[in-house]
């Protein structure tokens, strides 16, 4: 029995497209399943095919497991490999090698297989193993395939999700479930006609080749949509529902963290900029200045001497600044001068760094508040956001606690 953790980001990503499914009984605990939710898995690519160099259309963003600077040898890590019946289904009591792949954790006595974690492992993670399998033994490539995958952070997602799926499963009839997947098919092939036109392809057949390109496949990529559609339906479905604050509740947020809508001054700024590092030296370059503010004070144009003389990175923009916030600029002398001149005004030489630089203020927005009635309804979504999360998050918890989980790859650390 497994110890329940926070549910990951990754995990509540899997949760944003919920709908309501009518008709269900309650569930309170997930129960071992003979037959997966999803139906048959799909045919499993092996990533020990050369010709699959992955990069990965559904890398999870959340981060890799930690990949060595260069690909060494491996430690010693048993797995086990998982039969499939003639129905296709995976079983994980056979241990002999077998097509569908090492399994790397158990769920309810549902598998999850090596290949299908490193389907959503982002491309830098199969260029390594690629790099670590031209150098190491077989059995050392399979372990470090094997070490990754068991310390992906995504892992958990993965199984939090399959979790899901299968509540969904013990909660409505079988009829409603046949209904919900030719659903979710028809949905799917919506979905592939995206693709098509994303990818410039006019036919699946095409698709499915680009797809393989970055080793993936229709069939996955099915599976993982359903799968996340049903978590999501199940979510929705188990979820309370939703309270809409008060008004005095919703004003007592703000008064709590009255601090999230304050803002500083901001100031819009432009320069012009005069390196000691030419041949005039730093007496020829505050001469230089001196002449420019003389130039600005018998009325010459900041644009046109900006243009003329100034040697700054941002000259080809006429040297401006956008939006500068107070108190986060390097040069406090500057910065001083910046939000106490007035809107207009132009300072003397500056000496910053190893040059010269003269400043304009072109505007600037006071410090200030926003008021509760601007805020108002960003709080409301925030409160209600944030009621919603942590419903979602003890529902993950209690499924959790409640299943059978047996890691069959064990954890290098």
């Amino acid at each position: 029995m497994n110890s329940a953790r926070p549910i990951t980001a990754a995990g509540m990503a899997l949760l944003t497209l919920a709908l309501v499914l009518p008709g269900c009984k309650e569930f309170t605990k997930a129960k071992k399943f003979d037959n997966p939710v999803a139906g048959p898995a799909p045919t499993r690519k092996s990533f020990d095919n050369p010709a699959v160099a992955r990069g990965n259309s559904e890398a999870t963003p959340e981060k890799t497991a930690a990949l060595p600077d260069k690909p060494g040898t491996a430690s010693d890590l048993k797995l086990a490999s998982a039969t499939k019946t003639e129905a296709g289904q995976a079983s994980a009591d056979g241990l002999e090698p077998a097509p569908g792949g090492a399994v790397v954790v158990v769920v309810n006595g549902e598998p999850i297989f090596v290949d299908d974690v490193l389907d959503r492992m982002p491309p830098r993670a199969h260029q390594y193993l690629a790099e670590f399998r031209s150098r190491n033994t077989p059995a050392e490539y399979e372990a470090e395939k094997c070490r990754l995958v068991r310390e992906f952070p995504g892992l958990r997602a993965i199984i939090e999700r399959t979790v899901l799926v299968q509540a969904l499963a013990e909660s409505v009839k079988p009829d409603m479930l046949k209904s919900l997947n030719a659903s979710l098919d028809k949905e799917f092939d919506k979905h592939c006609q995206q693709l098509m036109t994303d990818m410039e392809v006019s036919t699946k057949g095409e698709l499915q080749v680009k797809l393989q390109e970055q080793g993936n496949s229709l069939d996955s990529l099915k599976e993982s949509y359903r799968n996340e559609q049903m978590a999501g339906y199940y979510v929705a479905l188990k979820s309370p529902k939703a309270r809409k604050p008060d008004r005095p509740e919703l004003l007592k947020y703000y008064e709590d963290h009255i601090k999230d809508y304050e803002y500083i001054s901001e100031v819009r700024w432009q320069q012009i900029v005069l390196k000691y590092e030419r041949d005039r030296g730093p007496k020829g370059t505050r001469k230089l200045a001196d002449k420019i503010c003389q130039e600005l004070r018998d009325g010459a144009d900041f644009d046109a001497l900006v243009d003329k003389y100034s040697e700054s990175t941002n000259k080809s923009n006429g040297g401006i600044w956008d939006w500068t916030k107070e108190g986060g600029m390097k040069n406090k002398e500057i910065e001083k001068q910046l939000f106490t001149m007035e809107i207009g005004g132009i300072s003397e030489p500056m000496v910053n760094g190893d040059a010269l630089e003269i400043v304009r203020v072109l505007n600037r927005k006071p410090a200030g508040r926003k008021e509760f009635p601007e805020v108002q309804d960003q709080i409301l979504k925030t409160i209600m956001g944030e009621e919603r999360k942590a419903a979602i998050t003890n529902m993950i918890v209690t499924l959790m606690k409640g299943a059978e989980i047996e890691y069959q790859v064990p954890d290098a650390g």
